[in-house]
C-alpha cells in the first residue's frame, strides 16, 4: 500500500443515506413539523444563508445554525427544536456502506493515517457521532475535518486546512 494517509468524504462515501438526493431528507422534517411545504422552504434557508454568509464573509460555508435561525421565524419551530430534529433524522437514516467499512478497517489495520472529511453544514460532535455510531470508526475524532469549519472551497477545486 503505497499511501501513508487516506482521506474520505463522510456522506455517500463511508455513510450512506436512503435517498436519491440528501435534500429528500426534509421530506421527513416537513412530516414532523406538519408543513407540506417545508422542503422548498428549507432549501430556500439554506441558500439565503450562504448569500447572507458571503456578503458578510466573502465565502459560502454556512452552519446548520445559521439555516435555522432564518426558519424559526417563518415556521415556528425554534431553531434548537429544529436542528434536533433535523440531526435525529439524519441519525436514523445514515447507515455504513458495508464495502467501504472493510477498505477502513483494513487500512487502519495496516497503519494507515486515516482522514474523514465533510463539505456539510454538521458540525464535527454531529460527524464523529454520526461515524461512530454507524460504523466502526470510534477514534476518529482526531481525524475528522469538517470543511464548513475550515473555510474550505471545494467548487474551487483547492483546500486550506
Amino acid at each position: 500500500m503505497q499511501y501513508d494517509v487516506i482521506s474520505f468524504d463522510i456522506f455517500d462515501t463511508l455513510i450512506f443515506r436512503p435517498f436519491s438526493e440528501p435534500t429528500d431528507l426534509f421530506f421527513f422534517l416537513g412530516e414532523k413539523t406538519g408543513i407540506l411545504d417545508f422542503k422548498r422552504l428549507r432549501m430556500q434557508a439554506e441558500a439565503d444563508a450562504r448569500t447572507q454568509k458571503y456578503k458578510e464573509e466573502k465565502h459560502y460555508e454556512i452552519k446548520l445554525s445559521d439555516i435555522w435561525s432564518r426558519l424559526e421565524n417563518e415556521i415556528g419551530v425554534t431553531k434548537e427544536q429544529g436542528m434536533q430534529m433535523e440531526q435525529a433524522l439524519e441519525m436514523e437514516f445514515c447507515y455504513a456502506n458495508p464495502f467501504m467499512q472493510q477498505v477502513f478497517t483494513q487500512l487502519m489495520e495496516h497503519g494507515k493515517r486515516l482522514v474523514i472529511t465533510s463539505d456539510m453544514y454538521l458540525s464535527k460532535a454531529f460527524l464523529f457521532g454520526a461515524a461512530a455510531k454507524k460504523t466502526a470508526m470510534e477514534d476518529m475524532r482526531n481525524s475528522m475535518f469538517p470543511v464548513n469549519m475550515k473555510r474550505v472551497r471545494q467548487k474551487d477545486r483547492y483546500m486550506k486546512l
